[in-house]
This record gives C-alpha cells, sequence and structure tokens, in this order.
C-alpha cells in the first residue's frame, strides 16, 4: 500500500487507535463479520441437509468404533456395504462449507488486512492480569481472534449453523428428545 494511503488511514482511524476505543472498534468489527458469516453461511448452504448427513457420519463412526471394538463381522459387512452412502454424505457436507468458505474468504482476509495495517504495533486492549508471552497489552491479532471467537460459536448456535456436537448417537435432526419419546 502507497505512504498516502496508509497516513490518511492513519489519520481518519486516529480516533479508534486508542485503547477503550480500539478495543470496542475492533469488537464491534468482530461482531459484524460473523454476523454477516452467519447470514452467509446460512443462505449459501442447506443447513438442515447439512446437519442430517454430519449425523449420518457421526452415527456411522460410533457403529463402526463400536463394531470395531468388538470385533463384530456381520456388523462391519453391513458398515462396509455402507460406505460409499457415507462418501456422498461426507462430499455433500464439504462442498457445502467450502462453497460458504470461498464466499466469505476474500471480504474476511481485506478486512482483516486492513485493520492490521491500521493497527500495526498497537497495542489495543488491556487483560487485567498478566498472560505469558503477551503481558497485559494485547496486540491487535490476539484481540481480534479472542472476539471473533468468542462470538462465533453462540451466534452460530442462534443462526442454526453450528454442527450439533451429541457424539452420542441418540439423537440426530429428526428425532426425538428422551422426554417425549417416554410420553408417547
Amino acid at each position: 500500500m502507497s505512504e498516502v494511503f496508509k497516513i490518511w488511514l492513519h489519520q481518519a482511524s486516529s480516533y479508534f487507535l486508542s485503547i477503550p476505543h480500539s478495543s470496542l472498534f475492533i469488537f464491534s468489527i468482530a461482531l459484524v463479520v460473523v454476523l454477516v458469516v452467519m447470514l452467509i453461511y446460512r443462505f449459501a448452504t442447506d443447513v438442515k441437509r447439512l446437519q442430517e448427513s454430519e449425523f449420518e457420519i457421526r452415527k456411522y463412526t460410533l457403529e463402526l468404533n463400536e463394531a470395531n471394538r468388538k470385533n463384530d463381522k456381520v456388523a462391519l459387512r453391513r458398515l462396509k456395504r455402507e460406505e460409499i452412502r457415507l462418501k456422498h454424505f461426507r462430499t455433500y457436507a464439504s462442498k457445502q462449507r467450502l462453497k460458504a468458505t470461498l464466499i466469505t474468504i476474500l471480504p474476511l482476509m481485506s478486512i482483516y488486512f486492513l485493520l492490521s495495517i491500521t493497527f500495526f504495533g498497537q497495542q489495543v486492549a488491556i487483560f487485567p492480569f498478566e498472560i505469558p508471552l503477551i503481558g497485559g497489552y494485547v496486540p491487535f491479532y490476539i484481540w481480534y481472534l479472542l472476539c471473533y471467537m468468542t462470538m462465533y460459536l453462540p451466534l452460530s448456535r442462534a443462526f442454526g449453523v453450528s454442527p450439533n456436537m451429541n457424539f452420542s448417537g441418540t439423537r440426530g435432526p429428526r428425532t426425538l428428545s428422551r422426554d417425549s419419546r417416554k410420553r408417547n
């Protein structure tokens, strides 16, 4: 980038270069970025079908591990026949995630690049305690990463794009909860 643009960018953002303002500014930018990523992900993928595919993959993996552990030859043969079907599920899930990633990667990288130029060498936040290798003052890249990751998980669950992390194999996208099964 040209030096003139860097100077202009620093002058235009001088208000946001001091610590309380820079922390809030980066937090709000990270929040907007996460919201945009969630919206793009939600509209670019078939979330319900993706969750069903992931559930089938997890279920197959659990059954395969159980059959290997018990050395059950019949179950292993049955699971071997289902392997092609599972490859289709894995391919579909990978394509859906890649599609959303390809749409969002360039805008995200450009935003991060502009912010890293603006806050290069700046301490943007202060922790109330010392962290090994960092200290009490937090540089831009660590603060942005903390803000982004802190908001990503709860918002991905709120938008319904987070994979179901239940690996027990008892619940999936279209199964009933244990309480509702007892009532029926």
